[in-house]
């Protein structure tokens, strides 16, 4: 369960409407998306996406997407890109997140360009409507699995065994926020286990769902570095308890 205290109500979920989807540069709204290239990824905008009416279906959606099964937020519609996305000449995997709360998807949107997760920003003209479009992660050149996921892949035979993996859960995503608090200067501490994705050998971590990232710069005007990241590796620990408590101890 995502704790209260780190984590930021985005918007209700509604239906997507069948419109043209303009993707644009964010304006400045927040003092993350000061500090956050002005100019999105090359090649990124500006990008049009006609959204219609699938044959048959009962709901306006966009064709091209579909919306996902296992990947639904608390506060936005999430949908699987069919296809992949265009970036270059190269297609990517990749996920479409749409909510009708622009300053908080603008604030996300600066924050994913600052930690290489967005391929385009924007918004629809008619309903302001706002979208982001972003890696998945699951469907990369390494295949990625949240905790639950990796665990049924690994298959620890023990509590102890399944407790090893937890722990060494906790460690990578420890460093994979601490590395990007350094490197991008922004903070996630929404750091429960289905927010991070892991590959079979557990050697990295890759932290998703930037909604409610914190400014570095901002927390350290009342903490030193050490202090964060002392919060940073408890927040994970506190996180992925829950999964060691809840999952490990089933194994006999």
């Amino acid at each position: 369960m995502r704790s209260p205290s780190f984590s930021s109500l985005m918007a209700a979920m509604v239906l997507v409407v069948a419109v043209p989807l303009l993707f644009v540069n964010a304006a400045p709204s927040s003092s993350i998306l000061r500090r956050a290239v002005s100019k999105l990824p090359e090649g990124t905008t500006p990008m049009q996406i006609q959204l219609r009416k699938k044959a048959g279906a009962t709901e306006e959606e966009p064709a091209h997407l579909v919306r996902s099964k296992t990947k639904q937020g608390n506060n936005a519609i999430v949908f699987d890109v069919v296809g992949g996305w265009t970036i270059g000449k190269t297609k990517k995997a990749a996920i479409a997140k749409t909510t009708a709360d622009g300053g908080e998807m603008k604030k996300e949107a600066a924050v994913l360009n600052r930690v290489d997760q967005l391929y385009a920003y924007g918004q629809e003209a008619a309903n302001d409507r706002h979208w982001i479009i972003m890696p998945d992660v699951t469907k990369g050149s390494t295949p990625l699995y949240d905790l639950e996921d990796l665990l049924q892949v690994v298959k620890p035979k023990t509590a102890k065994a399944c407790e090893d993996i937890v722990d060494k859960a906790v460690v990578l995503t420890a460093a994979a926020a601490k590395k990007w608090a350094k490197a991008a200067r922004v903070v996630h501490l929404d750091l429960h286990p289905g927010n991070v994705f892991f590959d079979k050998k557990m050697t990295q971590a890759e932290l998703v769902d930037w909604g409610s990232a914190l400014d570095y710069d901002e927390m350290l005007k009342d903490s030193s570095a050490e202090d964060l990241d002392e919060t940073i590796e408890s927040t994970a620990k506190t996180f992925f308890q829950q999964a060691k408590d809840e999952i490990c101890a089933k194994i006999k």
